[in-house]
C-alpha cells in the first residue's frame, strides 16, 4: 500500500470526532489512490524508477513528473541494452532528448531510462484535497445524494463535479495542476 498524503490525525482533526487513527489512515490510503488514479502520476517521491519507453524521434517522454533527476538512459540495440553512448538533456517537465548528432534507435520500447521523479513532501494543496475527501468517504462512504428513513430526508450536496463525482470542481482544478494530460 502506497504512503497517504496526509496524517491519519490531521483528518481526525477535521473530523472532530473520535474516529480511530486506524479508521483515519485507511481512509486517507483510499483517499491517496483515488487521487493517484485522477492525476494518473504516483506523486510521491520515487528514486531510481526503470522505465522502458518508445522513442519520439529523438525524445522520449517521461510518464511521471516533476522529472528531479535522470541518471541512466539506455538504449536497445540488437536485442542488447546498452549505455546510450550518445548526450543526452533532460527538463523536469518530463523530456528526455538525444543531443543533436547523438541518435538513439527510433523503434518501439527502445529506449530505457533510470530517473528520479515526484515530491517529498507531498504538496499541502494535495494533502488538503486528500483530507477532504477522506472525511466525505468517512461520512458518505456510498455517495449517496439523499437518503429517507421513515418521515426524515436528508439530502447531501450534490457532487460540484457531476454525477457520481468524486472531486468537486476546486479539488479537480488542484489535482489536474499535478496531473500529466494526455497520458494514460
Amino acid at each position: 500500500m502506497e504512503t497517504p498524503f496526509a496524517e491519519p490525525s490531521a483528518l481526525v482533526a477535521y473530523l472532530g470526532s473520535t474516529l480511530s487513527l486506524d479508521r483515519a489512515a485507511m481512509l486517507l490510503a483510499h483517499a491517496s489512490d483515488i487521487i493517484r488514479g485522477v492525476a494518473r502520476q504516483q506523486l510521491h517521491l520515487v528514486e531510481d524508477d526503470t522505465v522502458t519507453l518508445d522513442p519520439l524521434g529523438q525524445v522520449v517522454l517521461l510518464p511521471e513528473l516533476p522529472v528531479l533527476a535522470v541518471s541512466s538512459v539506455d538504449v536497445l540495440v540488437n536485442g542488447m541494452w546498452s549505455p546510450f553512448a550518445g548526450r543526452w538533456v533532460w527538463s523536469a517537465t518530463g523530456t528526455v532528448r538525444a543531443v543533436p548528432s547523438h541518435w538513439w534507435p527510433t523503434t518501439p520500447r527502445s529506449v530505457r531510462v533510470t530517473y528520479d521523479h515526484g515530491y517529498d513532501p507531498i504538496p499541502s494543496d494535495l494533502a488538503t484535497v486528500c483530507v477532504s475527501l477522506a472525511a466525505r468517504l468517512a461520512v458518505n462512504p456510498v455517495h449517496l445524494q439523499q437518503q429517507t428513513v421513515g418521515g426524515v430526508q436528508v439530502r447531501f450536496a450534490p457532487s460540484a463535479a457531476g454525477e457520481g463525482g468524486v472531486l468537486d470542481d476546486v479539488e479537480q482544478a488542484i489535482v489536474d495542476r499535478y496531473s500529466v494530460a494526455g497520458v494514460a
